[in-house]
């Protein structure tokens, strides 16, 4: 071990020289003082002080400072270096909010009043929603792990606290709009208000995001018109360019002002009381028999859905989202109920057993058709794997035609010339071209 005190020449204070047994590094430390007899006195405290925190006896210095400060200096300092990161206030106010109320309704005042099971205590005692729960376990969560990361603890103690489920308990479920009552909400609204609305369908840009919205982050003279949402306003603080539906466009310049200024705000943002009152005039229930809302974030999940029902790709929708996990794009903002699932059900291919479809018999090399399909019709069927190759009759009425090949060479796309002046496309496999197919009835049309 080396401990030793020292004066540089021409200095007044002593400062001396530590290093413990097992170290690498000598620390070189002011003592505070100009006496000798006290400079050695407190070279002895600061080698036993850092011999028990060696030993783990003593929590180590900035452990113990932190531990005597309040939890609102904590939080406050936390929030200042937020913002000297350039965090946005859309983040750091609800964070600061969340963790206030836990300090309070918790009875937390020092970093040591902090453990897990207050938390749970208060948790089960409330009646909020489960997102909201976890909202407030994350916010304090980011605090600890900060302080962590600054030395000031050694363990995060809500590390291993788990989060409320969420689905199915959430308080306020959001529903997409459909297509006519976007349009109704949009006519309803006046020009302000219905540009508004229309940007936020087209883009989903938040609330926030449309208030700090300004002129100079819309184009609508060029080729093409988008609006720029400025890393600063946005809550993940990228740069986001958003292409505009030429509805927005007619929206938004009928609103700008002729002679605008560059750095005013484009749009002045309607209150929820007032949206709510759009909403009735507009025949819209706020609240649907289900208990889902459409409240002014239903028109991002709007865009969201009709991304889906236009069956774009993930990747893109996540894009013009501005979301990071496909579950959010896919779960949490599609409205599952709007989707055409219907529709895709009647495309699937069925299994037989159909109540208007006959009978069949089907023998080992021709397939025949119950007189319900050929009675005096059009049929229309698909040639599966299993046709390939043989021959298949359609009653008794006999149409002969050649399956030639196609451009392409391959047999998949063939024409009949040769049906009593019928002549069509059918798609067959390329190994069915050149064979015979003997049709019934005066026309029948081959998918």
């Amino acid at each position: 071990m080396i401990g030793f005190p020292y004066k540089k020449k021409g200095r007044r204070t002593w400062r001396a020289k530590i290093r413990l047994d097992g170290e690498t590094c000598i620390r070189d430390i002011s003592l505070g003082t100009s006496d000798e007899q006290s400079a050695k006195a407190r070279l002895a405290a600061k080698i036993r002080e850092a011999e028990r925190e060696a030993a783990g006896i003593l929590a180590p210095k900035m452990q113990r400072e932190a531990a005597a400060r309040p939890l609102t200096e904590h939080l406050e300092n936390f929030v200042a270096d937020l913002e000297a990161r350039g965090r946005d206030a859309m983040y750091i106010k609800p964070l600061r909010w969340r963790c206030l109320r836990l300090f309070q309704e918790c009875g937390w005042s020092r970093l040591a009043d902090i453990k897990q099971e207050s938390f749970i205590r208060w948790r089960a005692g409330q009646r909020k929603a489960a997102k909201t729960l976890n909202d407030h376990l994350d916010a304090v969560r980011v605090l600890l792990n900060w302080l962590k990361r600054q030395g000031a603890i050694d363990v995060n103690p809500l590390e291993n606290v788990g989060k409320v489920r969420v689905e199915g308990r959430q308080v306020r479920e959001r529903r997409a709009l459909t297509d006519d009552e976007a349009r109704r909400l949009v006519a309803v609204a006046g020009p302000m208000r219905g540009a508004v609305y229309q940007t936020a369908l087209c883009t989903g840009l938040r609330r926030g995001e449309l208030r700090a919205l300004t002129w100079d982050d819309v184009n609508l003279d060029g080729p093409e018109s988008w609006i720029e949402a400025r890393a600063a306003i946005t809550k993940n603080a990228k740069r986001a360019r958003q292409t505009l539906h030429p509805d927005a466009v007619v929206a938004l310049r009928a609103i700008r002002p002729a002679n605008f200024n560059p750095a005013a705000p484009v749009f002045v943002m309607p209150k929820m009381a007032r949206f709510k009152k759009d909403l009735a005039a507009a025949g819209i229930a706020y609240r649907d028999a289900q208990g889902r809302v459409a409240d002014f974030h239903s028109l991002r999940h709007t865009l969201a859905t009709n991304l889906s029902r236009a069956g774009v790709g993930v990747a893109l929708a996540m894009k013009v989202m501005r979301h990071s996990e496909a579950r959010l794009t896919l779960k949490t903002y599609t409205d599952a109920a709007q989707l055409p699932t219907a529709d895709v059900v009647r495309k699937l291919p069925g299994a037989g057993g159909c109540p208007q479809i006959g009978p069949q018999r089907i023998g080992a090399a021709r397939h025949f058709l119950s007189s319900q399909v050929t009675n005096n019709r059009p049929a229309e069927f698909e040639n599966h794997p299993e046709n390939k190759g043989d021959l298949h009759v359609l009653a008794s009425a006999d149409h002969v035609g050649e399956f030639g090949k196609n451009g392409a060479g391959d047999g998949s796309r063939t024409h009949v010339t040769s049906l009593e002046g019928w002549s069509s496309t059918v798609e067959l496999h390329p190994r069915a071209a050149g064979q015979q197919y003997r049709l019934a009835g005066p026309a029948v049309k081959l998918l």
